[in-house]
């Protein structure tokens, strides 16, 4: 293996060998800045153990990277990996890094961590706080007329039987809760949705009684496609409304934003995963935790907890993209 100059030498020879392949100026400084903010911001160790990961091993490395660093940027992760790709190419060509002349993909790498920002303080909550919030969020004009709207359906057609009746609600939930079903006709369509839902053996029973594994059944649905926040909030509406109980807890993205704020160590990744793995128990488990280190007590915490990180930081998540796929 040879030896490689510095990290300043090094740039400066890539950003070189970018340019000699045709490559715009402007797009051999944005690859160069990608690939060396791997060695800026974790280090000379953590640089090479990526550049020498597998093809399979990156994406998690960069997944965890840019959700810590830069999580802004985790929709351009295919540009970081092409950026990763120019860069074993120049070391095989330029450097003379035979290494790089196989097939990364065929290489072994141990894992990887990704180093931590430093600690930073979270955020606290108290009951007085989320209670302010679940009143403004229920005096709003427009949302709390929504969420009125869905509890009177539900207590007037609170059983999940008919399928007609069913795919009113999830109609409804959809239409008020931003679940966006609509843009997945390929994938579910609302009379197999609705299906399921009423083929679920003792629904209501368990709905009663606070059963966490009816949201991964739903979520799962056809195979199609993962419905988990749209679960979620079925789910809860039915919980809340219907029966009075506060056992469910609802998932989207800004949820999955907010809540790293309040809880050491957590990560969006790590949320993520959970809905991608339909892991409904460890979501709750956490929600539970960070209610109980803030000594929140109050009642429907879970529901107050949801309209509380939505009023708040809704704005920073205004777009129109569905929170399920």
């Amino acid at each position: 293996m040879p030896t490689y100059p510095d990290m300043k030498t090094l740039r400066a020879e890539y950003i070189s060998y970018i340019q000699q392949m045709g490559k715009a100026k402007t797009t051999a400084f944005t690859t160069a800045n990608e690939i060396f903010g791997l060695w800026n911001n974790c280090g000379e160790q953590f640089f090479w153990d990526a550049i020498r990961a597998d093809d399979n091993a990156i994406d998690r490395i960069l997944t965890d990277y840019l959700e810590t660093y830069y999580p802004k940027q985790i929709r351009y992760i295919s540009g970081y990996k092409t950026s990763i790709r120019y860069f074993r190419e120049f070391l095989a060509v330029s450097v003379g890094d035979s290494s790089f002349s196989e097939n990364v993909s065929e290489k072994r790498s141990r894992r990887v961590s990704v180093p931590q920002k430093p600690a930073q303080s979270v955020l606290t909550l108290t009951n007085e706080m989320l209670e302010e919030e679940h009143k403004i969020v229920l005096a709003d004009p427009g949302y709390g007329a929504d969420y009125a709207l869905v509890d009177t359906v539900f207590k007037r057609f609170p059983s999940n039987t008919d399928p007609e009746l069913v795919a009113l609600k999830i109609a409804l939930v959809d239409m008020t809760m931003s679940t966006n079903l609509s843009r997945h006709r390929q994938k579910i369509v609302v009379t197999e949705l609705a299906e399921i839902i009423t083929g679920i053996e003792d629904f209501d029973v368990r709905i009663q009684q606070g059963d966490p594994s009816l949201v991964p059944i739903i979520a799962k649905n056809t195979g199609k496609i993962n419905l988990f926040s749209f679960a979620t909030k079925y789910c809860t509406f039915h919980a809340v409304d219907v029966y009075g109980k506060d056992d469910y807890v609802i998932y989207d993205r800004v949820v999955k934003d907010a809540l790293p704020k309040y809880v050491p160590g957590l990560r969006k990744s790590t949320l993520e995963g959970w809905r991608r793995d339909f892991n409904y128990t460890a979501y709750i488990k956490c929600i539970d935790d960070l209610l109980d280190a803030n000594g929140i007590n109050i009642p429907f915490r879970h529901r107050k907890l949801d309209h509380y990180l939505w009023h708040k930081y809704r704005k920073a998540d205004e777009s129109d993209f569905s929170d399920d796929e």
